[in-house]
């Protein structure tokens, strides 16, 4: 028997109707998931030889947009020449990339350029010969809607190779809106025991990368027992932390840097002569991790800290950001005293009161004791760490209290509401009545407190705790 195939066609009005998926307009970028550009685009290529005098200023590459650079390939000779490598996107009149061009691609601790392999970055230089070059690459795309300009001033005499691959987008052509930043940083040396400034940013974005170098001076420990990295992240909307571990362990090391390297983790300079004069093991490092399958995103600010000893410290971070984007005003006290610490093993004994409890402000330190630190608050954050670090790693933290205090004036009677957020047992005082005592016990929270401020200046106190997860086990077993 011969099958036969019905098929029905409807026609209204002339029009024909048929079922037919619409097609993507954008993909997610292969390295940063979080960039979406257009799936349709012309694949375009600009090429420049290079040769520049000291002090002299070059336009490397223009385009009028909508597109994306996606890849830098450029080869200065010699292999140390070196200048500051400007890049605007959308006609800005101040750069979004403004720095040394060594610095940008993640060479640091005034190194000759070093072999990279990672997502992000690929460098091939030749430092040996009769004829020695850098051989930088770039993979991190850089989106624009309006305009790309990228230009270098030379700091030395500078020869090479210029190319620009890039895609060109139809005008109208659905844009993402982040934009690629950087920003560089160096203290030599940082301050012992001090919270290294990594980056301070304010809108919306998240991060793609960090190149980091550390030098070492203080030979009295190891160079990774810092304590490692502490993210704040929205403190102006959805306030939440990122707490890191030590130096070695926030890029994915084991027991110090190894010179290896991924797409995403890697150490591209290492010295690592053994042992010096005082016992101590002595290395330097330059280090990498791109956030490209874990991205860091931030919807109003970013404080990026790290911790350091009195070592020569250099950092690149990556980030993209929405431009025009900024953290929405809010009222939050941007001074506040400090004091403490008090031993804290349990929720019972953090229920006890202290003398700061019974003395109002402001404190004319040190009090009954103990100094009082004068802190500023960043996006809304007040961070105890600089003051009662404990040790080389956050858990020395654990099993303690501090207290903060500050001065809220109001121009009249009128109710509030307080927005807290902390880690990890939370007690508040307004004008010495105690409003609550929270205990939590699963990381970071946030809670909202009602409360009336009077007419004139109100004193606000708050008690906050740090404990492992092991003490507050042992607490909720007692309780």
């Amino acid at each position: 028997m011969r099958k036969t195939c019905l098929m029905i066609v409807v026609v209204l009005a002339g029009v024909a109707c048929s079922a037919v998926a619409a097609e993507p307009t954008t993909l997610q970028d292969q390295i940063f998931p979080l960039i979406r550009l257009p799936i349709e685009f012309r694949a375009r290529r600009a090429n420049e030889s290079l040769s520049l005098a000291k002090g002299e200023s070059m336009e490397l590459f223009r385009a009028n947009g909508p597109g994306c650079v996606k890849h830098i390939w450029l080869t200065p000779f010699p292999a140390e020449a070196n200048g500051i490598l400007r890049i605007y996107a959308d006609d800005a009149k101040e750069p979004q990339i403004n720095m040394e061009l060594q610095h940008f691609f993640g060479v640091l601790l005034d190194q000759k350029p070093y072999r990279v392999d990672s997502a992000a970055f690929v460098h091939l230089p030749q430092t040996t010969g009769s004829v020695q070059g850098a051989g930088y690459n770039c993979y991190l795309p850089i989106p624009f809607n309006k305009s790309c300009r990228i230009t270098l001033e030379a700091s030395t005499a500078f020869k090479g190779g210029l190319m620009v691959d890039w895609q060109q987008y139809p005008e109208g052509a659905e844009m993402t809106p982040y934009r690629l930043h950087a920003v560089y940083r160096a203290e030599t040396p940082a301050r012992h025991r001090s919270l290294y400034l990594m980056a301070d940013i304010s809108g919306r974005g998240f991060v793609a990368g960090i190149f980091k170098g550390i030098r070492q001076r203080d030979f009295s420990d190891l160079i990774y027992h810092t304590s490692g990295q502490t993210w704040l992240i929205d403190g102006e909307t959805d306030p939440h932390v990122i707490r890191g571990n030590n130096e070695e362990d926030d890029f994915s090391f084991f027991w110090g840097y190894q010179a290896a390297m991924t797409p995403w983790i890697g150490c591209p300079y290492q010295r690592f002569p053994g042992a010096v004069e005082s016992g101590r093991m002595e290395q330097d490092g330059v280090i990498y991790r791109f956030f490209g399958p874990d991205p860091v995103p931030f919807r109003s600010s970013l404080v990026l800290r790290c911790g350091a000893r009195a070592d020569d410290t250099e950092t690149v971070v990556y980030y993209y950001r929405v431009l025009g984007s900024q953290a929405p005003a809010v009222r939050s006290p941007a001074q506040w005293q400090v004091t403490g610490p008090f031993r804290c093993p349990n929720y019972e004994t953090f229920q006890r009161s202290e003398f700061p409890e019974n003395h109002p402000g402001p404190w004319q330190g040190p009090l009954q004791g103990m100094a009082v630190h004068a802190a500023q608050a960043e996006h809304t954050w007040i961070n105890f760490w600089p003051y009662y670090r404990g040790g080389e790693s956050p858990e020395a933290l654990g099993g303690h209290s501090a207290y903060a205090r500050t001065t809220i004036d109001s121009d009249q009677d009128r109710p509030v509401q307080f927005r807290f957020g902390f880690d990890d047992w939370l007690s508040v005082w307004l004008n010495g009545e105690k409003l609550t005592s929270i205990r939590h016990d699963e990381d970071f929270n946030v809670v909202a407190i009602p409360a009336k401020l009077r007419k004139g200046p109100n004193e606000l106190l708050i008690k906050s705790s740090n404990c492992s997860r092991t003490q507050a086990k042992t607490s909720n077993k007692q309780a």
